[in-house]
């Protein structure tokens, strides 16, 4: 339903720039204070984790973008708890308009709102004549048409293992539908392009699109832009999506690329990434393990005790939990965390996990180094390799399975400043497997190596490379495989990305990646490479039955049902179609 409003409603969210030192600090600094009022007073909350406060604000803020604030000026959900923040934490701020008064609990001129209540939500006050539509998204009203709204961590979903922005349930008993052939559609989209443009000459060319959906995911994880769920359980067609293009033009340009149902491109980006250093973080001096097993939450903090020392472990900073070598069942549970609340005498600190731990798990320092750029084309569990430090180069090499093998080498653990007790031995390309001639490269002058990380030195002329699969497969795939092909090679420091910081940013150029003893200074070049890992098929059909009797045709097929022949004249004009592999019985049996 449309609500309405008099008057527009602001809403600004940031991210606390400096840590709280303490949990009583009356100054917040922000990463951005654009579109903030001028003057008056203003409520956030601040939420890290599953803590929250709400504060108010004087403004302006000052030249550093610090907030002069009271603490826990009321309850959130009726906690009313003193927590300390650190850089990173979310920062929101509602206002109307209008005038901004001293207390926007205290505002109170028609269609003016309170910018937050107990339970962290915002009550909406409609009062005056009816203004302009608006439309309630995560709890805030959006004004339509003319959308655009940006939120982080929406919470509009209570479901921990499903959260969204918008959710719409609609139920129909189809009584107001025609009972002949009608449809019912929870979303129906219409685009009319009265005018366009398609030059024969590929000059120009105007796309149309009715739905654009971009994901940018520099988190790791499965990612899909687009799911679709259909339960049929009563009978009648049932389709997850349907398609249908209505053509009667054709190209105008040679660029153009024609009439496609459907058209899928599977496409490695064809750059490399490089930055340099700006500033390596100290790194604490803890090297422990844990004290008990632990349980991943994901939201809240939770305390880790310690067999060991602290060390000079300051909240705020980054630690390895369960630190290893690649390809080692440690390293499987790897992952870093950001420390709070630090204390020293019982050897404790707070952070959020994502995974579970064995008591004995070691914690170690991670490295954290900030780029000159954002590492925007960065993503989390890439790979980066140092190409300003010394590299290891002597001799040639070629790969068998898992083992590289060395032609006068000499290869140690310690060859480029690694070893495998401090996790990263270091990572290995051979020259005979770059791509300098593919066009993007060669225009541009770049190569694109592909790096594999090191997971053992068996002696000077052996050793073993990291790769994986999704069908379990580690082996070498790539083109020097014999001593005949034994080509150059370089070895290189590197490590794994584990984390961003702050970790809800997308441009951020703070980077904390795997523990390792590798020399990291300012000004080196450092590359996030292409993951010889990667695994990809074009397209994937896959049908699931089990009902003997039913009848199970084909899992792919290609049906030409107009006149015209398709592909060379010789072929068929019926149809292909691609039948999949027969199960044993009892399953079902596909043709």
């Amino acid at each position: 339903m449309p609500f309405r409003l008099e008057r527009f409603v602001n809403r600004l969210q940031t991210t606390l720039s400096v840590d709280m030192m303490t949990d009583s600090d009356t100054s917040m600094t922000l990463t951005s204070v654009v579109g903030l009022p001028s003057s008056g007073q203003i409520r956030a909350l601040l939420t890290e984790g599953s803590n929250q406060e709400i504060v108010l604000a004087i403004l302006p803020p000052d030249a550093s973008n610090q907030l002069s604030i009271t603490r826990r000026i009321e309850a959130v959900g009726g906690v009313q708890n003193k927590y300390q923040f650190h850089a990173g934490a979310t920062v929101e701020f509602l206002f109307t308009a209008e005038s901004l008064t001293n207390d926007p609990r205290n505002m109170s001129a028609p269609g003016d709102l309170e910018t937050l209540n107990t339970d962290g939500k915002v009550t909406r006050i409609p009062a005056g004549p009816e203004g302009s539509s608006y439309f309630i998204v995560n709890g805030m009203p959006t004004s339509a048409p003319g959308v655009t709204a940006s939120f982080t961590n929406p919470t509009t979903s209570s479901q921990v293992l499903e959260q969204y922005l918008n959710q719409t349930t609609v139920t129909t008993d189809s009584t107001l539908q025609n009972p002949t052939f009608s449809n019912f559609e929870i979303h129906n989209d219409i685009l009319n392009v009265a005018h366009g443009q398609n030059d024969p000459d590929q000059v120009s060319k105007k796309t149309f699109l009715v739905t654009k959906e971009t994901m940018f995911s520099r988190g790791c994880g499965q990612r899909l832009v687009s799911s679709m769920g259909l339960y049929a359980w009563g009978c009648g067609d049932a389709f997850a999506t349907d398609q249908t293009v209505y053509y009667a033009g054709g190209v105008t340009a040679s660029g153009d690329e024609g009439q496609f149902v459907l058209r899928g491109f599977l496409q490695e980006i064809e750059d490399v990434f490089t930055d340099t250093i700006a500033s390596v973080a100290a790194k604490p001096t803890i090297n422990t393990t844990t004290r008990d097993a632990l349980s991943r939450n994901g939201t809240a903090t939770q305390t880790i005790h310690l067999n060991g020392s602290v060390g000079n472990l300051m909240n705020g900073q980054w630690v390895v939990l369960d630190a290893g070598l690649i390809g080692s069942a440690a390293f499987n549970r790897m992952e870093a965390v950001k420390a709070s609340n630090v204390n020293s005498a019982n050897n404790t600190f707070d952070c959020v996990l994502t995974h579970d731990h064995p008591a004995g798990a070691a914690v170690v320092p991670a490295v954290v180094i900030t780029l000159n750029g954002s590492a925007s084309q960065w993503g989390e569990q890439r790979d980066v390799v140092n190409l300003t430090q010394p590299p290891y180069t002597a001799g040639t090499a070629y790969c068998q399975v898992q083992t590289m093998y060395g032609l006068s080498t000499n290869w140690t653990q310690n060859m480029v400043g690694g070893n495998s007790a401090s996790y990263s031995i270091g990572y290995i390309a051979l020259g005979g497997d770059d791509n300098t001639t593919w066009q993007p490269y060669h225009d541009r002058g770049i190569i694109l190596r592909a790096w594999y990380p090191l997971t053992g030195v068996s002696d000077a002329t052996h050793l073993t490379i990291y790769k994986l699969s999704q069908s379990g497969s580690t082996e070498y795939a790539g083109n020097i495989t014999s001593p005949s092909t034994a080509t150059n090679y370089t070895i290189r420091p590197g490590a794994r990305i584990l984390a961003f910081d702050p970790v809800n940013s997308m441009g951020t150029g703070t980077v904390v990646l795997s523990p390792n003893a590798h020399t990291w200074s300012v000004g080196d070049t450092l590359e996030c490479v292409h993951s010889t890992s990667a695994d990809c098929d074009g397209i994937t059909a896959r049908a699931k039955t089990h009902l003997v009797g039913g009848t199970c045709r084909n899992v792919f097929v290609a049906s030409n049902l107009g006149t015209a022949k398709w592909g060379r004249p010789t072929l068929s004009t019926t149809a292909l179609s691609v039948p999949a592999l027969a199960r044993s019985s009892p399953s079902a049996t596909w043709a």
